[in-house]
């Protein structure tokens, strides 16, 4: 799953399921650890919802990083940002985010989290990023080769395939 505000419901998903899913912040923690052993403060850009939920405070503080906590004007500027890039005002959008990166540097930070897909259409070219989404992608692909993917004890299920799909989700807890 790559959506980082979904996984503000990953727990309840992976019971409901029954399968095994990777975390987001798991993957970061562990990009995190191979280019910072030492514990440092990181900074974090994402939507108020992941923000909120905690769970990169709480999986960063599990591996002795400590994540900023933003205000409220900062979760909603970045808010504003991630808008104008749904949006498709990419210029406006970068603006925005900028400020806000330059603000964290401003304050020492010098590992900023992209907790939200769209950032990275604006933000993934300085080495100050850990791109969830990339480190997502990176830690299934090495999952894959740690696993027999051709087992019939697997599940792999698209949106695209409407049956199973409904399936699945018909045993989320809504």
């Amino acid at each position: 799953m790559h959506c980082n505000t979904a996984h503000h419901w990953y727990k309840g998903l992976v019971e409901s399921i029954g399968l095994e899913m990777l975390h987001i912040a798991d993957a970061v923690c562990s990009e995190l650890h191979r280019h910072n052993p030492a514990s440092i403060t990181v900074g974090s850009l994402a939507t108020p919802c992941t923000i909120v939920s905690g769970f990169y405070q709480k999986r960063l503080a599990d591996v002795v990083y400590e994540c900023l906590e933003p205000d409220d004007n900062e979760i909603e500027r970045v808010y504003e940002g991630i808008v104008a890039l749904k949006a498709g005002d990419f210029a406006y959008g970068r603006d925005v985010l900028m400020a806000e990166v330059d603000s964290l540097r401003r304050r020492n930070i010098t590992t900023i989290i992209l907790g939200c897909t769209e950032l990275t259409l604006v933000l993934s070219d300085h080495d100050i990023f850990i791109d969830s989404s990339q480190v997502l992608a990176k830690a299934c692909v090495a999952k894959a080769r740690e696993i027999d993917i051709c087992s019939p004890h697997l599940t792999f299920v698209s949106t695209e395939d409407k049956i199973a799909f409904t399936e699945l989700t018909s045993r989320l807890p809504i």
